[in-house]
């Protein structure tokens, strides 16, 4: 859950997170990536994490999560890589700024040494290894025309390719749990995919859960309902 990187930021997200502030100061605006980088790196993962985990690893299919976070939480907490979609980008992988057509590369290697006082970013910067300009995180900034979404759209295929699988083995249910999704982008992105799927949306929302007919609101916080759900389902199982 979550909007791209301003979010992460607050204020200063907003401030520094954008585009704008790229082309106008480099130095500062890899700073304020480097700093949240690493407050994403020891973040622990959310408690709710290790619960849907679990639940996933009881399905004859496993499962497919989608975020549009950028942190890589989900990873973090031992989701499949290879089962993951983060619509907004990962502040781990890194593209050209100037979006010359060098594909997406991994960006996890990468530090950037940060001036406590000042915020800004000491030393070289991260460059593209093709036409050698700067490199800017792959994360949707605000007023973003040179993102490249070619990652994500990568990681989208994959998990349309599962959805067709699924749907074509018999006896097969599927269910959708959103947990704390405030973008109505994605909140709609559930509710199709449900729909598509003649699945059930659980939605978990304890500021708005309400759903579409047939289908589960829960308006209290996330943790609380997964650790609520994990005892029923223990109970079944």
């Amino acid at each position: 859950t979550g909007d791209a990187l301003a979010a992460a930021g607050g204020m200063a997200g907003a401030r520094f997170g954008s585009l704008q502030a790229l082309r106008d100061d480099s130095e500062l605006a890899w700073g304020f990536y480097a700093r949240r980088r690493h407050a994403f790196r020891i973040a622990p993962p959310h408690p709710a994490i290790a619960l849907l985990n679990r639940w996933t690893a009881l399905m004859r299919d496993g499962s497919f999560a989608c975020t549009s976070n950028v942190d890589g939480q989900l990873q973090r907490g031992l989701f499949r890589a290879d089962r993951i979609v983060e619509a907004h980008g990962a502040i781990e992988w890194l593209q050209c700024a100037r979006n010359c057509g060098a594909p997406v590369f991994a960006g996890g290697l990468v530090d950037v040494a940060v001036v406590p006082a000042t915020g800004r970013a000491r030393g070289s910067l991260p460059g593209c290894p093709s036409c050698g300009g700067i490199a800017r995180p792959n994360v949707k900034l605000a007023g973003d025309e040179m993102w490249d979404p070619s990652r994500v759209q990568e990681q989208e295929e994959r998990m349309n390719e599962w959805l067709a699988d699924v749907r074509g083995r018999r006896g097969r249910k599927v269910v959708v749990v959103e947990c704390g999704v405030g973008d109505p982008a994605m909140r709609a992105r559930g509710e199709r995919v449900a729909s598509a799927m003649e699945g059930t949306l659980v939605r978990i929302d304890a500021r708005d859960a309400h759903v579409p007919r047939a289908h589960i609101g829960i308006e209290i916080e996330t943790a609380a309902a997964v650790e609520r759900i994990e005892v029923e389902l223990r109970k079944i199982l």
